[in-house]
C-alpha cells in the first residue's frame, strides 16, 4: 500500500518540478485546475456513480450505516469537529485574533478531492472514487457556507452550482434507476475521465511549487497546526470509527479524509475570501510534505 501511495505523491512531485522549471506557468496551472475540476473530474464522477452506485451499494435500507447517507453525514461530523478543535487549539498555536479565521479554516478544510480520489482509487478501485464523491457532497455544503463565512463573513451560495455536484446527482440517478449509459457516450466520458487523477496530482504539486519553502516564520503555529492536522485528526477519526464499529467504506473514508493535508490551493482561497495568504500557503506546503509519512501509517490502520 505504501508503495502505491508514494507513486501518487511522486506525480505531485513532477508537478512541483514542472512549475519550478517553468514548464507550467501560473496561468497554466490555473487553466489545468479549471479543466480538471470542471470537465475531467465531473466526467469521472458521473461514470463512477452511474456504473457503481447501485441500490445494493447505496444501502439506503441501512440508513446512516449505508454509504449514500453515511458518507455525507461523516463529512459533516468530521468538519464540525475540526472547527471545534481548531478554535480550541488557537491558544496553543499562539495565533493572533486577526489570523484565527485563517488558522481554523485551513485546519478544518483539507485536501478533500485532489489527493483522496487518487489514493482511494489506488486502494479501493472505482468504489473508492465513488465513496470520495459521496463524502465530498457533505463536505461541500459546509465548505461554501461555514468555510467562506469563517474567512469573509459571507456565505457563497452560488458556488453550489458546480459541475461535479451535478455530475454526482445525475450519475446517482442513473445508477440507482438501473439505467444504462449508451456505449459511445460512456466511452467518451471514460476517456475524458482518464485524465482526472493524473492532472489532479500534477497541479497539486504545481500549486505547492509556487510557494517558498520557509517555515521559520510562524514556526510555533505551523508546528501545532501540522500536529493537529496530521496526527490528532486521523487518530481521533480512527478511534471514533472503531468505537462505533463503522462499516468499512465509512471507516476508510473518515480516516482518509481526516489524514489529508491542508488544501494545496489553500492560499488561493484565503487570498480570494480574506485572511493570511502567506500563512495558509506555508501550512499547505508543510502538511503536504509531512503527510508522506502520516498518511500511509494511518491508512494502514484501516485494514
Amino acid at each position: 500500500m505504501t508503495e502505491r501511495i508514494l507513486i501518487f505523491f511522486a506525480l505531485a512531485g513532477l508537478g512541483w518540478a514542472f512549475r519550478k522549471g517553468g514548464l507550467l506557468t501560473r496561468d497554466g496551472v490555473r487553466d489545468l485546475i479549471r479543466l480538471n475540476m470542471d470537465v475531467c473530474v465531473p466526467a469521472l464522477t458521473f461514470v463512477t456513480a452511474a456504473t457503481r452506485l447501485t441500490p445494493a451499494v447505496a444501502a439506503l435500507d441501512a440508513g446512516i450505516a449505508g454509504p449514500l447517507l453515511g458518507l455525507p453525514l461523516a463529512a459533516i461530523l468530521l468538519t464540525l469537529a475540526s472547527v471545534a478543535i481548531g478554535f480550541a487549539t488557537v491558544p496553543l498555536a499562539g495565533v493572533s485574533r486577526r489570523r484565527t479565521p485563517t488558522y481554523v479554516f485551513i485546519l478544518t478544510f483539507a485536501n478533500a478531492l485532489f489527493l483522496p480520489i487518487p489514493l482511494a482509487f489506488a486502494l479501493r478501485g472505482e468504489d473508492g472514487v465513488l465513496f470520495v464523491n459521496l463524502f465530498y457532497a457533505g463536505y461541500l455544503v459546509l465548505f461554501w457556507t461555514l468555510g467562506t463565512w469563517l474567512l469573509s463573513g459571507k456565505v457563497r451560495w452560488g458556488f453550489f452550482l458546480h459541475p461535479n455536484l451535478f455530475a454526482l446527482v445525475l450519475g446517482a440517478w442513473v445508477g440507482m434507476a438501473g439505467w444504462t449509459v449508451p456505449g459511445p457516450l460512456l466511452d467518451i466520458l471514460k476517456i475524458v475521465a482518464g485524465g482526472a487523477i493524473g492532472l489532479a496530482l500534477i497541479y497539486s504539486g504545481a500549486v505547492l511549487g509556487e510557494e517558498r519553502l520557509s517555515f521559520a516564520r510562524d514556526a510555533r503555529a505551523l508546528a501545532v497546526l501540522a500536529g493537529v492536522k496530521l496526527v490528532v485528526f486521523p487518530l481521533l477519526a480512527l478511534l471514533a470509527v472503531r468505537a462505533v464499529a463503522a462499516p468499512g467504506p465509512i471507516a476508510f473514508q473518515a480516516v482518509l479524509q481526516a489524514a489529508m493535508p491542508c488544501m494545496a490551493q489553500a492560499g488561493l482561497y484565503v487570498d480570494r475570501f480574506g485572511g493570511d495568504t502567506g500563512f495558509a500557503s506555508r501550512a499547505a506546503v508543510l502538511t503536504s510534505l509531512l503527510c508522506l509519512v502520516t498518511v500511509p501509517f494511518f491508512l494502514g490502520q484501516t485494514g
